[in-house]
This record gives structure tokens, C-alpha cells and sequence, in this order.
């Protein structure tokens, strides 16, 4: 595969988690627009990982793990700060789930992640993340500062994880140092099993 099969995985992900779940037609466009992006919002970058992984060559592979060691660990720090800060979300005042995003958390951490090697691919993919950020807010799921909260929390963590010998999960899923950083890379192995700890939650 080469790099221009990055965008049929994403468009194709979108197709086939897309479909089933667009609502029947709305009067009102935007939230048509809004309902489409949240349904397909986190299913097409996993989708996209996943082909990455699967189908990518040895280069496309590696991305596809430095997406997958950021996914995984910005789910769980999403999942953490929802139990901790137990916020409520703007269309239901008895949930304590709203912060942050984790629409905009992994969604920002897989564009973060393909940005490194694929720039034009991840524009697009922040395109993405942009457009189902902004989904949440405008069906009330999340309020604005949810979502910059998750979306800082994705982008950041997914940072981390490609300035880390092993990704944050130390090699439990990147085999090797990011391939964007194998010639600048200095820090020494010994340090790697402290990144996420040096993460600030």
C-alpha cells in the first residue's frame, strides 16, 4: 500500500460505519449534518488505525501503531477524567459524563498521530476532528469547553506518545521508536518507562 490508500481507509470507514446509523432526513440540514458526524465521529479513525495496522505496509504499520498507543491511552484518560470531574452535559443536567469529549479526544489524537508522517492526510483528518468537535456542540452534547478540553487531552497525549521511545504504553503496542523521530530521537531508553507517568492528568 502507499500513501495515497490512507485516504480510501478513511473514506471507506466512513461509508460503512456511516451508513447505518445517518437518521431519516431532518428539516434542519445542520443537524443532519451534526447527527452524521457524531455517529461515524470515533468509528472511522479506530476503522482507519485498524486498516493501517492490517493492510499498511511496514512504514503505514508503524503509524498505524504510534495512532493505536495514542487512541488507547486517550480513551482511558478520557474515561478517568469523566469519573473524576463528573460534569453534567448541556441537553442532560444529570450526567456526569460531559468532560471532556471523548469525541474530540480521539479524534484530535488520531489526527495528531497521522500528521507526523502523512501531512496532507492529516489535515484532513483535523478537518475531521474539527467538524465532529463541533457536531457535539451543536446537538448539545458537550459544551465548547468540553470539547477544547478533549480535544487538547487527544492531541496532547498523541504528542506524547510519538515523543516517547515505545509510545506511552512503553512497546506494549509500537514495536519501535516513531519513525519520525528514529534520527532525532536522544533520550535515553531508561527514561521511556516514565512517559505516561509524566503526563499531566
Amino acid at each position: 500500500m502507499r500513501q495515497g490508500n490512507v485516504a480510501v481507509l478513511l473514506v471507506a470507514s466512513t461509508i460503512f460505519w456511516g451508513s447505518p446509523a445517518v437518521a431519516a432526513p431532518q428539516p434542519d440540514l445542520s443537524s443532519s449534518l451534526a447527527n452524521s458526524l457524531t455517529h461515524v465521529g470515533i468509528s472511522a479513525p479506530m476503522l482507519a488505525t485498524t486498516g493501517l495496522v492490517v493492510l499498511g505496509d511496514e512504514k503505514q504499520e508503524q503509524v498505524g501503531r504510534q495512532a493505536a498507543d495514542a487512541l488507547l491511552v486517550t480513551g482511558a484518560a478520557t474515561l478517568l477524567l469523566k469519573e473524576i470531574t463528573k460534569q453534567s452535559r448541556p441537553d442532560d443536567p444529570q450526567a456526569e459524563d460531559g468532560l471532556p469529549s471523548g469525541h474530540a479526544s480521539i479524534t484530535f489524537a488520531f489526527a495528531k498521530s497521522i500528521s507526523e508522517e502523512y501531512e496532507d492526510w492529516g489535515k484532513l483528518a483535523y478537518l475531521w476532528a474539527v467538524g465532529v468537535s463541533w457536531s457535539r456542540v451543536r446537538r448539545e452534547d458537550h459544551n465548547i469547553g468540553q470539547v477544547v478540553a478533549g480535544g487538547a487531552l487527544g492531541w496532547y497525549l498523541a504528542d506524547r506518545s510519538l515523543h516517547s521511545h515505545g509510545g506511552l504504553l512503553n512497546g506494549l503496542v509500537v514495536k519501535e521508536a516513531p519513525l519520525a523521530l528514529t534520527s532525532t530521537l536522544t533520550r535515553p531508553l531508561s527514561t521511556s518507562c516514565f512517559s505516561l507517568w509524566q503526563t499531566v492528568w
